[in-house]
């Protein structure tokens, strides 16, 4: 056991350098001679903590929740459970923005139970908010129908692309959808380069030869255009065989889709080049339904034409 003096001495001590933690101020005795210089030390050591911040010596603080920013590409539609035909489903392709626990966003609505009634590619604004544990809500415009569009979702992933899960339904007089379960993608930005073999398609020529190298240059916007669409273009260059070829392109990144052109009127020396496809969350992959050539590649017959499918993967 220590002595009084050697106890006076350790407290004196204290009170002229920084403990490593605040255990070095602990004392056992209940005598208001001992207690009153640890309380006081204490309440010093405390305030300094707060003043120097969370990163000083011996101090942690755990900070407070924050909502997670949405901001970005991204595609919600109703859950659909069986395919049906026409297909019962509610689409929203574009963008949200968020600021704070705050959310707006401006996307593409399609009500595919009845779409040439209820709405196809119809332009709507949306408006809600995040809370710090993730769940989303927001509500569209009205559309010129009548409707509007709700819904509400929890978000998961501790950074993007992040994905959700909920409900999502059409209110209104006309061209309701009842409350449905509905899931939602992030999409990160496909800015990059990507490279990948294709296998000749079905439509047009070839069918059957010789497969293609397609490589894919592209930049896409950060912000979107006023229909929720993040505009993109780039280069394509090609190999096949022998032929090989390369052609400026530009479209829109919308959801999960990359739709992509070199325009209805190139230069007389380049193909009508289309490709269509489909970028994963994380956008390490491009997925083509349809890379389309008229003429073919190297034909001399401007008539002809080619299709190739296949995966791009970031290089």
């Amino acid at each position: 056991m220590r002595s009084q003096a050697e106890y006076k001495g350790s407290v004196a001590q204290a009170t002229r350098r920084r403990p490593q933690s605040s255990l070095d101020a602990r004392g056992s005795a209940p005598d208001t001679y001992r207690i009153m210089p640890v309380k006081a030390f204490i309440v010093l050591f405390g305030a300094s903590m707060i003043l120097a911040g969370c990163g000083s010596p011996g101090g942690s603080c755990i900070p407070p929740p924050v909502a997670p920013d949405l901001t970005g590409n991204w595609q919600i539609q109703s859950n659909v459970a069986s395919v049906t035909n026409p297909l019962v489903a509610i689409v929203l392709f574009g963008a949200l923005e968020s600021n704070g626990n705050q959310v707006s966003g401006t996307f593409r609505f399609a009500n595919l139970s009845d779409p040439t009634t209820c709405g196809l590619d119809e332009v709507v604004s949306v408006a809600g908010a995040v809370d710090s544990k993730g769940n989303l809500t927001f509500t569209s415009s009205t559309l010129p129908n009548g409707t509007t569009i709700k819904a509400q979702m929890e978000i998961s992933g501790a950074q993007p692309p992040y994905t959700g899960a909920g409900t999502i339904e059409v209110d209104g007089t006309t061209c309701t959808f009842a409350t449905a379960p509905s899931i939602g993608e992030q999409f990160m930005n496909t800015s990059g380069a990507y490279a990948g073999t294709f296998t000749p398609g079905t439509l047009g020529s070839p069918g059957s030869g010789p497969s293609a190298a397609i490589s894919l240059a592209l930049t896409q916007l950060a912000i979107p255009g006023p229909d929720g669409q993040f505009a993109a273009n780039g280069t394509i260059n090609y190999q096949i065989g022998s032929c090989s070829g390369s052609a400026p392109i530009s479209g829109d990144v919308s959801g999960a889709g990359v739709t992509l052109s070199s325009g209805s009127t190139p230069p007389a020396s380049l193909q009508v080049l289309t490709f269509i496809g489909t970028s994963n969350p994380a956008a390490t992959a491009i997925s083509a339904g349809i890379v389309s050539f008229v003429p073919a590649p190297c034909s001399s017959d401007p008539e002809s034409n080619a299709s190739y499918f296949g995966k791009l993967d970031r290089q």
